[in-house]
């Protein structure tokens, strides 16, 4: 690692976990019964000075914390999105020691609480103490190691404590139950709840898997879930807080948006921003349509009674008029790889429907399905094409 960043002196000593800048964002976020925006960006891509910018820009949009990569050489976790970004990144000359004054010099100015993303061999090669110490006296909140075992963490989580910073530790869906307990109680600020199974990049949709390990965790204690790797947008972002996380942090899609501005000529720090404020409007939109709904009645479902036919008709044709949008969009394979049954293409279009914010239930679904099958229309044949011969592939939806 470079030399010490100028400028950056010893931070107070070590600072209780509730009372850490992390743990007291959480508990206003969950006091305002908010999901936290956790927003991820590569330092020094496509250069420091755009960072910064990006920084208070994603600020000024509603992130309420921000991750900030490190760029590494051999960065094992991330995906080709993240890696071609912390190569630009280090291209262009950017090193930890950059980043930390870079950083060091927004103090005051920014006030969202930044968590590092970095490596285990540039964290070693410069000293698990020194780092905490220049970190934590350029500003940042907490750290995020993940190449770094659970042993190895526990020692680190000692040392970035007494320097006044939270540890994050990640759990996986292959993760074992009594180690991902183990992560979860030693984790500091909030335990990084990975998504999917692989590297971090833009997913058309989450593993149904996770959402159960959502409340799994949060019955193990009182840290905070935030969920990661794989969130593409809005819709994805409001599936996790109808999971019940409490943060959503969307990283690969946000590096992407940026590289495309810049790669245009237009201004990466403000696509970050617009970005950003989609997203958060797309939270805090979903948060104001559930807290309407009556206790334990979700927006995807009906209210009590029965309406009358006529009303009943028109919601099916407008259920159905929104399932021909939504299949619209859906990209289809050039050649028929398997015959699939209507009725089990049904439940994925309903799971992929509910991953885009468009709450089909599986039972309702197919009960539309199986009235278009049989009416004389020829919007049916429509129906059936893109139901029976459409194979519905998991990357698909962009």
């Amino acid at each position: 690692m470079d030399a010490a960043a100028p400028g950056i002196s010893s931070p107070p000593s070590s600072t209780p976990p509730s009372s850490t800048l992390i743990a007291r964002r959480f508990s206003a976020i969950r006091a305002q019964e908010r999901c936290a925006l956790m927003p991820f960006l590569m330092a020094g891509d496509p250069d420091l000075s755009t960072t910064r910018a990006a920084l208070l820009a994603l600020q000024h949009s509603g992130a309420d914390l921000i991750e900030l990569g490190i760029p590494y050489s051999d960065p094992l976790a991330d995906g080709p999105v993240i890696q071609a970004a912390a190569g630009r990144a280090l291209a262009a000359g950017t090193t930890p020691g950059a980043v930390l004054a870079m950083l060091a010099d927004l103090r005051g100015a920014l006030t969202t609480p930044v968590v590092l993303f970095t490596y285990s061999n540039p964290l070693l090669n410069r000293g698990m103490d020194s780092f905490c110490r220049e970190a934590a006296a350029a500003g940042a909140a907490g750290l995020v190691v993940p190449d770094l075992p659970l042993e190895e963490a526990e020692k680190l989580s000692a040392i970035a404590a007494s320097h006044g910073l939270d540890l994050v530790l990640l759990v996986a869906p292959t993760t074992p139950p009594e180690r991902m307990g183990r992560i979860h109680r030693a984790s500091r600020g909030f335990t990084y709840l990975v998504s999917v199974t692989g590297v971090t990049g833009v997913r058309s949709r989450l593993e149904a898997r996770v959402e159960p390990l959502v409340r799994q965790l949060q019955e193990l204690g009182s840290t905070p879930v935030a969920v990661g790797f794989g969130i593409a947008g809005v819709e994805q972002a409001r599936e996790v807080r109808r999971w019940g996380a409490d943060g959503a942090i969307v990283g690969s899609a946000l590096v992407k948006t940026m590289a495309a501005a810049v790669a245009a000529g237009e201004d990466g720090a403000a696509a970050a921003g617009a970005f950003c404020r989609e997203l958060r409007q797309g939270l805090d939109d979903q948060a104001m349509t559930m807290s309407e709904q009556p206790d334990g009645v979700s927006s995807s479902q009906a209210s009590p009674g029965e309406p009358p036919a006529s009303a009943a008709a028109d919601a099916d044709q407008r259920e159905l008029e929104r399932l021909f949008a939504f299949l619209g969009r859906i990209q289809a394979e050039p050649e028929l790889r398997e015959q699939i049954n209507w009725m089990q293409t049904a439940l994925e279009v309903s799971e992929l429907a509910a991953a885009e914010g468009q709450p089909f239930r599986p039972e309702t679904l197919i009960a539309l399905l199986q009235r278009a099958q049989e009416a004389p229309s020829s919007r049916v044949g429509l129906m059936d094409e893109k139901l029976i011969r459409i194979y519905l592939r998991r990357d698909s939806l962009l």
